[in-house]
């Protein structure tokens, strides 16, 4: 067989919905409501035999396609990054939060007010910023173009590389 990793997922996200639809099916159906009397009459149509064996097919071959998946990250080397993809997986969210931290930090004023603006009282504290906030902007643009360019070559992979693999 061979899917791109982007199919791979769609396909793990698929099987994930199965399987939660046969949980909650079985959750709804493994215990009725019913008077002694008409019990038979009301039973749902429900084989705990067969959801099970269902369940566990869909769960195999979830953990098949996540270790396809998984080898094909650990292995396959991202163009343009001295990582694989795996090591991405990482690195995208840890850009993110950088980027989200530089954000703030080259937003703010060399001077301001502690407290904010319309602070009772007579207190003259201010927050200093304590590094170059214009490194920090720059930093910012650096980070964020990495950040693109890191997800824009995750997606070309996800996309455009086939996997093959036995079902």
């Amino acid at each position: 067989m061979k899917k791109s990793p982007a199919e791979i997922t769609k396909e793990l996200k698929n099987l994930d919905s199965q399987i939660r639809m046969l949980q909650e099916t079985e959750k709804n159906m493994s215990v009725f409501t019913a008077t002694i009397a008409d019990a038979e009459v009301v039973r749902p149509s429900y084989s705990y035999e067969d959801t099970a064996k269902q369940i566990q097919l869909l769960q195999d071959k979830v953990r098949q396609l996540k270790h396809v998946l998984n080898c094909f990250n650990v292995s396959k080397e991202v163009p343009g990054f001295d990582c694989t993809v795996d090591q991405l997986l990482v690195l995208i969210p840890q850009l993110s939060e950088r980027k989200r931290v530089l954000r703030e930090m080259s937003m703010r004023k060399v001077y301001d007010r502690a407290g904010g603006r319309y602070m009772s009282g007579s207190s003259e504290d201010y927050e200093i910023a304590n590094y170059d906030i214009e490194l920090a902007k720059k930093d910012y643009e650096v980070v964020s173009d990495l950040l693109s360019r890191a997800q824009m070559a995750l997606d070309t992979i996800n996309t455009e590389s086939v996997i093959e693999f036995k079902e």
